[in-house]
This record gives C-alpha cells, structure tokens and sequence, in this order.
C-alpha cells in the first residue's frame, strides 16, 4: 500500500512538473508574438512607430519646347523636350503617355538623349506614347537630375492650340512613370505645356501692320537687346504688352493674350521683330 502511495505521489509531480513547464512555453511564445506582431510569421513584421517615414515618389516628368517658343506656322517643325528628376534615385525606365491634339500635332518621332538608354515609342488615337529602359550592359546609376530624357518631333499640321498633357494619376502607375531600381514608382508630379499653330509677321518700328485675316493693329514701340515693347490694338481699344527674352535669348519667355489670340514675340535683325500669333482656344 505505502509503495503504492509512493508510485501515486511520483506521478503527480511528474505531471505537475510537465504542466508548469507546459505553461512556461506558452508565456514565452505569447510575449514573441507581441512583441513581434502577429504569431504565425516566419520573420519579425516591423511595424511603423508614429512619425516614421513612409517612402513617397517625388519624381516628375516635364514636356518644354526645345526652343522656347510656343506659337507655330502650319508645316514647321515642332520639337519638345522631355525632362526627368528621379529626386536623387537611382532610375532603370521611364513611361511618358502624352496626350496630344493630332489634327494639330502630328507625331514624327523620340529621339533618346541618355546613352545608355534604349528609347521606343508608340502612338494610337488616344495617346503618344515614349518609353526608354536602361541597357543591360550599363553598371552606371541613372540619377535624373531635371535631365533631358528625349527630344520629341511633331509636324504642325493644322491651325488651333493642343494641350501636351501627360496622363497620370497619382499612386496610379499604368500610363506615366518612373521606375526606380528598388521596383518602386519614382514619380509624383507632372506638368504639360500649350503649343499653337498660327501665322508670323515681321513688324519694324518703322511703321504698324494689320495681322492678315484679322482686325488687329501691331505697333512696334521698341526693341532692345533683351526685350521688345508692342502696342497690340483691336478696334479703338489698345493694351501695351512687353517681351522679353533676356540675355542671350531670341524668343520671348512670356506669351501674351488679347481678344481671343496668342502672341509670342522672336528678336529679328535690326529694328524688327517677328511676332507669332494664333487663336486661343481650349483642348477638348
């Protein structure tokens, strides 16, 4: 009986002893867990302590004219650049939709100015679309600095204005982008310009001309190295407007609205300037 007793009591501790090392283990997993995140995880889940960073694409894309110039005769040839910054990362490709009036800007071709990358294009009706990717062969990082990533061509084709906008939606990365070599999307801003096609004139300061198939009266007031100043009259009404394209320039930086028109201003030869001008009207 005693030894009974004796087998009966052993069990009890080796059960009791089973059980609170049992219960021990349970603790410790339940404070890696909560510590850790959620249990079940092959690796710790980091989670975000408030005020940490979260990574934001700053990048943008910019179209420009090449030359400055904005306002266009029918059959010149129009050439825009398309810039990039990568907000100091390092970039692999990069996507452009454009969206363009083609009964006004018909596309011609991209040319690529970043040597080790390989630029293509494609165009349908709804869009004109760039898109270059860096050479497997280059080791070099690809740091967009506002750099010039194409030089796109355009023939202008028919009077009017075309917005040359890009299609992008913030966090929406299916169209215009740029690609980070994390396989991030670097970009986060946009910005298009208006291009017009229209008609020129040389006016002197000689004496006032009457732009052909309008009422308008230009009058050359001066001209200096720098800047022009033109009375721009429409019936008896008259608005002084000042050109300037500053040192070194030739096409004035500003572009100048009356009555419905665009005007852009380029320095001619002597007392003389060429004033471009075209109806402004809004892209559908």
């Amino acid at each position: 009986m005693i030894e009974e007793l004796k087998e009966h009591k052993s069990l009890v501790i080796a059960l009791v002893v089973v059980l609170s090392l049992t219960a021990a283990v349970i603790l410790f997993v339940q404070g890696r867990t909560s510590e850790t995140g959620t249990g079940g995880a092959t690796g710790k889940t980091q989670d975000k302590e408030p005020g940490a960073k979260v990574s934001v694409a700053n990048g943008t894309l910019t179209v420009v004219p090449l030359n400055g110039r904005q306002i266009y005769e029918s059959g010149e040839t129009v050439s825009l650049a398309l810039r990039g910054d990568s907000n100091g990362q390092d970039a692999v490709g990069f996507d452009a939709a454009l969206k363009v009036d083609q009964n006004i800007l018909v596309f011609s071709q991209a040319e690529s100015k970043l040597e080790n990358f390989d630029t293509f294009n494609n165009v349908n009706e709804e869009r004109v679309y760039i898109g270059g990717i860096r050479k497997l062969s280059s080791k070099a990082a690809s740091i967009f600095d506002n750099a010039e990533l194409a030089t796109l061509t355009f023939k202008a084709r028919a009077g009017g204005h075309s917005n040359v906008d890009f299609i992008f939606k913030p966090n929406d990365t299916t169209e215009s982008n740029i690609v980070l070599t994390t396989s991030k999307d670097g970009l986060g801003d946009v910005k298009g310009t208006d291009i017009y096609v229209g008609e020129k004139i040389t006016v002197t300061t000689a004496s006032s001309v009457v732009l052909p198939s309008t009422n308008f009266k230009i009058a050359l007031k001066d001209v200096t190295t720098e800047s022009a100043n033109l009375d721009i009259s429409l019936g008896d009404a008259s608005e002084p407007k000042k050109f300037t394209w500053g040192p070194g320039g030739t096409v004035s930086k500003n572009v100048e609205t009356s009555a419905g028109y665009v005007f852009q201003v380029e320095k001619g030869s002597g007392n003389s300037v060429n004033v471009y001008y075209a109806v402004q009207k809004t892209l559908n």
